[in-house]
């Protein structure tokens, strides 16, 4: 479902924007310094990684919405305040896991969420859980330990020896009292999503 692009990208709006540099998930706090094209700003140090040509998923969370735009950096420069960015944006998408069929298989995973920074090195908070459902958008993670609503995650499967998923995700629910959280998948990594999509089809 595609999502009012005017409001989204109003002046000043927060935004998150995802990416991969040297094989870790980055996310960045950013705002809309201009509408139509996207321009967003930042002072976060590790925007320096972002350069022409990358790729970068745009995340802007709507109440319980989760809404994203695939998007690529056409110009990157430095001023005053810290970073300026242009980004070449596809339009905004809502995201919902619920949309897709979901399967009742057991498959062990790791979940990793950017931390913190020190010197401009990402550290990583990891846990391990195991899935309680999954689909195309999204996944039930049991786990011990849980994260923050909102949470930006990098999601890890092995679903036989040879196919394996990647994909960033967002903590959408988090329930204490069921054990677990609920994930939605905003950006898969390289094959992930052929390779979920075979081991699906496979399996049901």
């Amino acid at each position: 479902m595609e999502a009012n692009a005017g409001s989204l990208s109003a002046i000043g709006r927060t935004v998150t924007v995802v990416f991969y540099s040297e094989t870790d998930p980055w996310v960045i706090q950013a705002h809309v310094a201009k509408g139509q094209p996207i321009a967003i700003e930042t002072s976060d140090p590790a925007a320096v990684r972002l350069q022409p040509g990358l790729k970068v998923v745009l995340i802007v969370q709507e109440g319980g919405t989760i809404l994203k735009s695939q998007a690529t950096v056409t110009h990157f420069s430095k001023n005053e305040a810290g970073w300026h960015i242009d980004v070449d944006a596809k339009p905004w998408q809502a995201s919902d896991r619920r949309r897709y069929p979901r399967y009742g298989f057991k498959i062990p995973v790791t979940i990793r969420s950017v931390d913190e920074r020190e010197e401009g090195e990402a550290r990583f908070n990891e846990l391990r859980g195991e899935t309680e459902d999954i689909s195309l958008g999204g996944a039930w993670v049991k786990s011990r330990e849980l994260m923050d609503r909102g949470t930006l995650v990098e999601f890890r499967a092995i679903l036989s020896e040879t196919e394996s998923v990647r994909t960033l995700a967002i903590v959408a629910h988090a329930n204490p009292v069921r054990g677990g959280m609920g994930l939605e998948f905003v950006e898969y990594v390289g094959g992930a999503r052929k390779n979920l999509r075979s081991f699906l089809s496979r399996a049901a």
